[in-house]
């Protein structure tokens, strides 16, 4: 396992440095699930509050930083290009556990702090709708940042891929010229003495 301080050293697994991203990112992406998947406004019911960001953004920090160590996890146990297949099944699995496990459990923590099962803050609204919204956010924000990481990967990796067959080429091209010389250097010599002798 890797320890929690080391997480944003290993970005070779990431594929890029992605702290500048999380940093922005994470606030943004708290900042706007109330508004988008709760229908919250600054005036009007129900209404947006400092308490309903702060609970969303413990959420969102907590799902962003698991998926992100699931995903290091699962690159690290499943490196080779032949198991990708089973790396994103294993990958996707865990990912979806985790938030699904995460969201429930921090919302069921955090619902009364937050206020959405007040019907004065926010009416009309039972405890299951609250439930879906929170998944249904949840699992729109984690697709939608997992697409994001495994795109940045995967062109990582190609990028390495052209790289290491560009240097390949030029190797098998150094060894080709180094052969040919090999060759020609005794034959050159050779032809030469032969010349000389005949004169």
């Amino acid at each position: 396992m890797l320890p929690l301080r080391n997480m944003w050293r290993n970005n070779r697994k990431i594929g890029f440095d992605d702290r500048l991203m999380a940093l922005i990112m994470i606030p943004l992406t708290s900042f706007l699930v109330p508004i988008v998947f709760f229908g919250m406004r600054f005036q009007g019911v129900p209404l947006y509050t400092v308490r309903n960001f702060w609970t969303t953004l413990i959420i969102t920090t907590a799902l962003w930083l698991g998926n992100r160590y699931i995903m290091i996890w699962s690159r690290t146990r499943y490196p080779v290009f032949k198991d990708i297949r089973r790396r994103m099944i294993v990958q996707s699995l865990l990912m979806l556990v985790f938030t699904l496990a995460i969201t429930n459990s921090l919302g069921s923590v955090l619902h009364d702090y937050c206020g959405l099962t007040d019907p004065a803050i926010y009416p009309g609204r039972n405890l299951a709708d609250i439930i879906i919204n929170s998944n249904s956010a949840a699992l729109f924000c984690v697709l939608a940042v997992g697409a994001i990481y495994e795109s940045k990967y995967f062109i990582n990796e190609l990028q390495k891929s052209v790289e290491e067959k560009e240097m390949l080429k030029r190797e098998t091209l150094k060894a080709q010229l180094n052969a040919l010389k090999t060759q020609v250097n005794p034959h050159f010599l050779f032809n030469n003495l032969n010349t000389l002798s005949s004169i």
